[in-house]
């Protein structure tokens, strides 16, 4: 029993880190840009309303991959 509460312990500590940094991430990019959009105000137009016909998709063009091979376009 207690080699599972140390094993739990340790996996609850693996998620808080990985949390935090998720979070710090967060916190030093995507609301350093949201601040920055604010502080733009009315200096940026709204953005359009798509009607329905621009919002269908188009068929992929891209060629068929047999099973087995890969896409040389993809790292």
């Amino acid at each position: 029993m207690p080699g599972r509460l140390d094993a739990l312990g340790g996996s609850l500590r693996l998620a808080a880190t990985a949390y935090n940094k998720a979070v710090g991430s967060m916190e030093n990019r995507l609301l350093v840009t949201a601040r920055s959009l604010e502080t733009l105000g009315e200096q940026v137009d709204s953005p359009h309303s798509l009607g329905a016909d621009a919002l269908r998709c188009a068929p992929s063009r891209a060629p068929a991959h047999r099973r087995g091979q890969t896409d040389p376009t993809v790292l």
